[in-house]
């Protein structure tokens, strides 16, 4: 019910990004993160200290999009995906932290599986499965505090 309230607002208004964010988050917990990260692409946050938010709902849409890709075998698409997931787009409005800051385990337990598949090995789709839930619970899960 909110995206169909939103979408029209959303169109009308796409300077908005508090409405863009909201849109964004919900096309992802419904299943539509190829949507999510259409309007990701396109918003343009305004920094402030903490704005964290737009990063993280971002890293979660580029894992989900490449375990898509992975489970269809679409091995460039999920490698593409990785290696979006590691970045830090100045439209969203938070700069990068220090390396050491930030964890990348989601990013290279995926790379590694787009290695076995690269190899002819089939990823476990409960280990997939597994993954994904853990993505979004943490994306559920998000505060205020540096979430990397």
């Amino acid at each position: 019910e909110a995206q169909v309230l939103l979408e029209p607002y959303y169109r009308e208004h796409p300077a908005n990004y508090q409405v863009a964010m909201v849109l964004a988050r919900l096309y992802l917990m419904s299943g539509s993160p190829e949507e999510a990260d259409q309007i990701l692409r396109s918003i343009h946050v305004l920094p402030y200290e903490g704005a964290y938010e737009g990063r993280v709902l971002y890293r979660a849409t580029k894992l989900i999009l490449a375990l898509e890709a992975l489970e269809s075998n679409q091995i460039p698409q999920a490698k593409r995906y990785v290696n979006e997931s590691q970045l830090w787009p100045e439209n969203l409005g938070v700069g990068k932290p220090y390396d050491s800051q930030i964890n990348t385990a989601w990013e290279d337990t995926i790379s590694d599986w787009i290695k076995m598949a690269r190899s002819g090995k089939k990823v476990p789709k409960s280990d997939v499965d597994e993954m994904r839930d853990q993505i979004m619970k943490r994306f559920y899960e998000f505060r205020e505090e540096a979430p990397f």
